[in-house]
């Protein structure tokens, strides 16, 4: 049986992660300082290996952290972490606990890895009902329409076709990832900025805030045109 993308992804998914630190580093600036005041908890939805969101987690001094992510060797190393619980699930099939939480992560296009708009919507939804009164959702995605990753030629095209001939489908890719002369074949979407809005308001969210960052230098934007898309979100 093949593996799993992320299973077999996941003795090197540190390293990767490396890779795009400068960009990491402005999101994870980004939730510090827009952090609800006396967060309490955290949920970290897709956390991968469940270091950046432990990290996180300390940053903010919050001791209290469950870590979910639908990958058996990522939940594996999750687990080693010690946080406070670790849960094996998608986004879209959460449990909903009694317990509500003040800040709910959903970073690095993990909404991009669920496959279906409905899917989307449902895990959305799902953060939604995990949220406390005055909880926040932190996600980011990879933005469809990102010409400093793309370049402008491509994206002022994607910009035509998809205002003329809207299709959400369109933004469903693959690529593969080089690391330790090993490649990973992986696939995911790309949003355009007016597909995610719909989404997050589908779910009954509000965007609080949002922030556009370059995907190579985590430098922050003023257009869209110009990163990958950060959102702040609340009920």
């Amino acid at each position: 049986m093949k593996k799993d993308y992320f299973d077999s992804l996941a003795p090197f998914y540190r390293k990767y992660s490396d890779k795009k630190g400068n960009y990491l580093k402005t999101i994870d600036n980004l939730i510090v300082k827009n952090k609800p005041r006396n967060a309490n908890n955290i949920l970290d939805v897709g956390a991968g290996d469940g270091r950046r969101g432990t990290a996180l987690a300390k940053k903010m001094k919050i001791k209290e952290i469950i870590l979910v992510d639908p990958s058996i060797e990522m939940i594996k190393i999750c687990r080693k972490l010690k946080p406070t619980a670790v849960w094996h699930s998608s986004a879209e099939d959460i449990p909903i606990k009694h317990k509500k939480f003040d800040i709910i992560l959903c970073l690095w296009n993990v909404l991009g890895h669920i496959k279906s708009r409905q899917r989307r919507v449902k895990a959305l939804k799902k953060m939604k009902e995990n949220l406390s009164s005055g909880g926040l959702i932190f996600l980011d995605v990879n933005n469809r329409h990102n010409a400093s990753s793309y370049g402008w030629i491509k994206v002022i095209g994607r910009i035509l076709i998809d205002t003329i001939l809207p299709d959400e489908k369109r933004g469903d890719a693959t690529y593969n990832l080089q690391i330790n002369k090993k490649t990973f074949q992986g696939k995911g979407h790309l949003f355009t900025p007016s597909e995610i809005i719909s989404l997050i308001k589908e779910a009954g969210l509000k965007i609080k805030n949002k922030y556009y960052v370059d995907y190579r230098t985590g430098i922050l934007g003023k257009t869209y045109l110009e990163g990958q898309i950060f959102y702040v979100a609340e009920k």
